[in-house]
């Protein structure tokens, strides 16, 4: 899924944004490359919640960055609002969450 963000290089990637400035928000320096697994850790709970109750993979995966990156994490501070994100980069990130969708049809 991470590979997706090769569209956008030159923006860090919106998981370590998520992650560094949960770090922050709770008083701690971010810790060098914590963002993977807690993005894994997190990407696995969904998809188990996912599977749980049964929901469609790709609408699940959209609704998971939609609610997110269009809602809860720019409320919580954690990321910028979708408006004021770099677009390549929000693409990117959307297109990612859909290439998560659908690796998990076949599950």
């Amino acid at each position: 899924m991470s590979t997706v963000f090769a569209l956008h290089p030159d923006a860090t990637v919106p998981p370590k944004v998520v992650t560094d400035n949960l770090f922050r928000a709770v008083g701690l320096r971010p810790v060098p490359g914590a963002w993977l697994p807690a993005h894994f850790a997190f990407g696995m709970t969904l998809g188990a919640l996912r599977a749980a109750i049964d929901a469609p993979p790709i609408a699940f995966a959209f609704s998971v960055w939609a609610a997110g990156y269009g809602a809860s994490l720019p409320a919580l501070g954690l990321y910028p609002p979708l408006t004021r994100d770099h677009r390549r980069r929000a693409a990117a990130s959307l297109v990612s969450h859909l290439v998560f969708g659908a690796a998990l049809r076949g599950r």
